[in-house]
């Protein structure tokens, strides 16, 4: 038995039958690993540009009503239509031209953040995702 197995064995090394299985077996998991990665990243991406979308909808609002923080919020309500899960964050600062004088030049800032929980399904770790827009009211 152990000389027919030894005469075989120059011929089994020979043979190419299931070389490309072998090759896709070794391959796909890394392949698959890969695009799970892009996924995540993808949903991160979509949902971050969502939300600088929506503080920017704010923000167009702001610019003529700076005071109405309702109608702010319920402008970037409207472009995150569907999600419940996010929060604003509007701010009216006062930013001066010289430090320590605030009395004349200055210039009113508003700035509309809005923030969401990310849940990867795979590998980002990234919990939290926002969007930020700064404009010039004054």
């Amino acid at each position: 038995m152990l000389q027919t197995l030894l005469h075989r064995l120059p011929r089994l090394l020979r043979q190419r039958h299931g070389v490309a299985a072998l090759e896709f077996a070794i391959a796909a998991p890394v392949l698959i690993l890969l695009l799970m990665a892009v996924i995540d990243f993808g949903r991160a991406i979509d949902q971050s540009i969502r939300l600088e979308t929506a503080a920017r909808a704010g923000a167009q609002y702001g610019l003529v009503y700076p005071d109405d923080t309702a109608g702010i919020s319920a402008r970037i309500g409207a472009a995150l239509s569907g999600w419940s899960d996010w929060n604003a964050q509007i701010g009216l600062t006062c930013e001066c031209a010289s430090p320590g004088a605030c009395t004349t030049g200055c210039e009113q800032l508003l700035t509309v953040g809005v923030t969401r929980p990310f849940t990867a399904a795979f590998f980002l770790r990234v919990t939290t995702l926002r969007g930020n827009v700064t404009i010039r009211v004054s």
